[in-house]
């Protein structure tokens, strides 16, 4: 269950604002950016905090009709370029294509998952992410004791990475902390002459988004 499920809408708001205020207290003593995943199933964006405050949120576009999101952000911080898909969003590869075309570096996924398959399901594209964008991709476990899953940093896989694609892990089970140090400057460096280079060999007249979806730019204040 969310930090937030089986209370009433009232308790929940009254929570949901004690966590807001927690997290961006947190980021602004520690000089650090903060991901939330979704707290609730009553809620379906994904929030993040930066030193200056709250940078904004990121809501799920595959979710119920009555809750559909249509934007997509990327935040421009000091520390690169962000962007957050959680769940069931990560496995249309369109969406963080539109990302990265938008500035996109490292996308982190918040992920809630209960049984092996549903855990596999949302890895495997989060891998496919990072090797088809030439990005970092920070699979973050919700942490919880019923949530399966490990939380891993997903590279690129090309020379000055690891041959794996795999940065760092963590345990299955339980809260982990999970530390590396991503180099934005060989990032760009695969871009360009790496061994493989995706996004400058793409075919626009196959691989192409046609359908004009916004993706908006949020600067950080520092």
């Amino acid at each position: 269950m969310g930090w937030c499920d089986g209370l009433s809408n009232t308790e929940w708001r009254s929570r949901k604002g004690e966590l807001e205020d927690f997290l961006g207290g947190e980021a602004s003593a520690r000089g650090m950016f903060i991901v939330s995943g979704p707290r609730s199933t009553l809620e379906s964006a994904v929030a993040v905090y930066g030193p200056e405050g709250v940078l904004g949120a990121q809501g799920r576009l595959h979710v119920s009709k009555d809750e559909r999101f249509s934007e997509l952000c990327v935040f421009n911080t000091a520390i690169g370029r962000l962007g957050v898909l959680s769940g069931y969003d990560l496995v249309f590869p369109e969406l963080t294509r539109r990302l990265t075309l938008a500035g996109l570096q490292i996308l982190v996924c918040p992920v809630r998952a209960t049984e092996r398959n549903e855990y596999l399901r949302v890895r495997h594209c989060a891998q496919a992410r990072a090797i088809e964008n030439t990005i970092f991709v920070a699979l973050c476990n919700g942490g919880a004791e019923s949530d399966y899953g490990e939380s891993v940093i997903f590279t690129p896989c090309d020379f000055g990475f690891p041959d794996s694609g795999v940065a760092a892990r963590a345990g299955t089970f339980g809260q982990a902390l999970v530390v590396y140090d991503l180099d934005l400057g060989a990032l760009e460096n695969a871009r360009e002459i790496g061994t493989v280079t995706p996004l400058k060999d793409r075919r626009v007249d196959l691989c192409g988004l046609s359908e004009q979806v916004k993706v908006r730019v949020v600067k950080d204040h520092g």
